[in-house]
């Protein structure tokens, strides 16, 4: 900020000796002071007067990011706002967590139905359809969570339970969670030009008895190998806002860090005897990703890609293709799981006294079957005599055939 660029205009006169007063104002030690901090203005008559003349240029964008980033801070530092609003504002502020609304519909993997679009914009605003909230407002009909009756324990958010309901987690959830991979798989590593194979029968070899196994506990959602390396990724997606973890003090992006950190640790025997390296491709449901995901998408690029430009151009497809397909999952979780809830709610509603869901419900024993219902005496004697009178008319038919046939034979001869 102290040395002028060449040609420098009024502006940046104006503007350096701004922040060089604002420096002194703020205690702010010239060797660590950061050109962008330094630009904060004290108020508006005092911006105003300074740049009168005119500001140089990114000087708007600069003060915007500054004012946003401190509304932000009062914003995440008052005690009054919910924990869950805080995470998600956090999460949705990340890159790329906006593809999904920026992104122009050019293609199939941008194209985003309007059934799709509403449920992303639910999420992001951590909403639902009013029916949902009302059939979740006790209790969910699915998992039978319900809530401590004397009022202290507040229900969870309806499209935080969604994402987080023991019914949901083996259909809608894991369904989210294999979408992503096949995108992942199909329309990244496989356009790179790695060779992959999804969900593996791992092996490996077992030194005590010089033989090989099967690794069944831990096994890689992918595993991509590229001209250097081969790669177990492993594809994780937290929800910030559950309940479990707004009970912790992490952030989204300390959440994230200790699932990668837990994939490692888990991995850590398979990698050893493998030699493949483990990659923990973990991301927020609200479109906030790790490191070590963003990382194994820029080894991709590096390897299979030569230029800068084309490296940028794939790193910048594939992100946008994940990130539109993990708010499209999230879309399917908000949209199945509340139409799983309102019929479930309905059901109980029109039937109260048969429980909400069959799998959390004690089986009934099966009565025992009534004993058969002899019939009337009238009715069996009246049936023995009929039978036995048409076996005599029968008998008595088959004799006189007999004799009619003789006869008739007699008569011929």
């Amino acid at each position: 900020m102290d040395a002028q660029p060449p040609g420098a205009r009024p502006q940046w006169t104006l503007a350096i000796n701004t922040a060089k007063r604002l420096r002194a104002q703020l205690g702010i030690q010239e060797e660590k002071a950061d050109a962008a901090a330094a630009l904060i203005p004290l108020s508006q008559a005092a911006i105003c007067n300074e740049y009168r003349a005119g500001a140089p240029t990114k000087m708007q964008a600069v003060l915007t990011a500054l004012i946003e980033d401190r509304r932000v801070a009062t914003f995440l530092a008052d005690p009054v706002e919910p924990k869950a609003t805080k995470m998600r504002i956090v999460s949705c502020a990340s890159p790329g967590a906006s593809l999904i609304f920026t992104e122009h519909p050019a293609d199939r993997d941008t194209i985003v139905s309007d059934s799709d679009m509403y449920h992303a914009v639910c999420h992001r605003l951590g909403i639902c359809v009013q029916q949902v909230r009302e059939a979740l407002a006790h209790g969910c009909p699915l998992c039978q969570h319900f809530f401590d009756a004397s009022g202290e324990q507040q229900p969870a958010p309806a499209a935080d339970h969604l994402h987080s309901c023991r019914q949901l987690r083996g259909s809608l959830v894991t369904a989210r969670h294999d979408e992503f991979v096949r995108d992942l798989d199909v329309k990244v590593l496989r356009v790179a030009g790695c060779r992959t194979v999804r969900e593996p029968r791992v092996s490996i070899d077992d030194p005590d008895t010089h033989s090989r196994h099967l690794a069944h506990d831990h096994r890689p959602d992918i595993v991509a190998s590229t001209t250097t390396a081969v790669y177990d990724v492993d594809v994780s997606v937290v929800h910030s806002t559950s309940p479990s973890y707004l009970e912790t003090s992490k952030t989204p992006a300390g959440l994230i860090e200790k699932r990668e950190a837990d994939k490692k640790r888990v991995y850590k025997e398979q990698e050893e005897k493998t030699g493949n390296r483990v990659v923990p491709f973990v991301v927020d449901s609200f479109g906030r990703w790790g490191k070590e995901a963003l990382s194994f998408l820029h080894t991709v690029a590096a390897e299979y890609f030569g230029t800068k430009e084309e490296q940028a151009a794939f790193y910048r497809r594939s992100f946008r293709a994940l990130a539109i397909s993990l708010q499209r999952g999230n879309a399917n979780i908000l949209r199945g799981g509340g139409a799983q809830v309102i019929r479930e709610s309905d059901r109980l509603r029109r039937r109260p006294d048969r429980p909400a869901h069959p799998s959390h419900a004690a089986p009934s024993p099966r009565p025992p079957l009534p004993p058969p219902v002899p019939p009337p005496p009238s009715l069996s004697l009246s049936l023995f005599v009929l039978g036995r009178e048409l076996r005599k008319q029968q008998r008595s038919s088959k004799e006189g055939s007999r004799g009619a046939n003789s006869h008739t034979k007699g008569a011929g001869d």
